[in-house]
């Protein structure tokens, strides 16, 4: 249900392929700031064509995006540039017609965001291992801007393995980094690593 609604999705609002969850201005900004939306509600077909819909239906246009689905809710997080009294036009609209919590706030446009990169690990099943890597990383001054964790399937002895993919912004200093130090950390967490490029 939700790759059939992601899929008109992509092609109601972005232009950029889905994965990057980025629209490109072709012409003069809407805003210079823009509203960072958080929306959670129940899951329907079509919910996600119906939100981007009235986004353009009020003016708006979507500038990231950070969506999931779990166990019949939806969760989102929009970027969306639009002037504030569309905006509030907007969110009577989705609070009313979508049934959406929703939390807005208005920040500045960033026209360039920061460099990121997406760090997967995979480790024995325990507690604690989000706590772990989410320290570890804060630590060597990794900001965390999504993280997914899962089940996977069983080793070699039977026993379940957990994986974290962290999608995480690059510290400033992130050129002058030792790659080889910062897997030797995770490894000493118990943690073999899946994919990390800086």
């Amino acid at each position: 249900m939700l790759r059939q609604a992601a899929s008109r999705f992509a092609q109601v609002v972005l232009k950029n392929p889905p994965s990057l969850g980025v629209r490109a201005f072709s012409g003069a900004r809407i805003t210079d700031k823009v509203m960072v939306l958080t929306a959670v509600g129940e899951d329907r077909m079509g919910k996600l064509t119906s939100i981007t819909e009235r986004i353009m239906s009020h003016g708006g246009s979507l500038e990231r995006s950070k969506i999931s689905r779990l166990e019949g809710e939806l969760a989102m997080i929009l970027e969306i540039a639009i002037t504030e009294e569309k905006g509030a036009q907007l969110l009577a609209a989705l609070k009313q017609e979508e049934n959406l919590q929703l939390r807005p706030k208005w920040i500045d446009y960033l026209a360039t965001p920061p460099p990121v990169t997406t760090i997967t690990v995979t480790s024995l099943d325990r507690p604690g291992i989000v706590k772990d890597v989410s320290g570890f990383l804060c630590e060597a001054g990794f900001k965390i801007e999504n993280i997914a964790t899962r089940v996977t399937s069983k080793n070699g002895a039977g026993m379940d393995c957990f994986t974290v993919d962290a999608e995480v912004v690059l510290p400033q200093d992130w050129k002058t980094m030792s790659q080889a130090k910062l897997v030797s950390g995770l490894n000493e967490l118990g943690c073999e690593v899946l994919h990390f490029e800086v």
